[in-house]
């Protein structure tokens, strides 16, 4: 198992809004429909269209320390899962 990755820890972090931004009042996301990001019960988040425009990246277990390394491109999320002293990966969102 390879130790910690900090420089992808904080990618994966500044990727999703978890890190302070002094200047974050100037790059404000906003709906790319000009109006609410709220989700409904059935609404579709994700095809191959990204019909609304959402921002995806992939989130590993390198935010609690882990090694499992994935990646998400366009329609294709792949990677792999370190389970020694655990593991995960998934794929999210920016904040709407």
């Amino acid at each position: 198992r390879r130790p910690w990755d900090l420089p992808r820890a904080l990618r994966t972090a500044a990727f999703f809004d978890a890190l302070p931004n002094p200047l974050g009042f100037l790059f404000k996301r906003g709906s790319a429909f000009g109006g609410s990001n709220a989700v409904a019960p059935g609404d579709v988040l994700w095809n191959q269209e990204n019909p609304r425009r959402l921002d995806w990246g992939s989130l590993d277990d390198v935010v609690m320390g882990g090694a499992s390394r994935s990646s998400f491109d366009g329609a294709t999320w792949k990677g792999t899962i370190v389970t020694a002293g655990g593991g995960f990966a998934g794929v999210r969102t920016r904040s709407l």
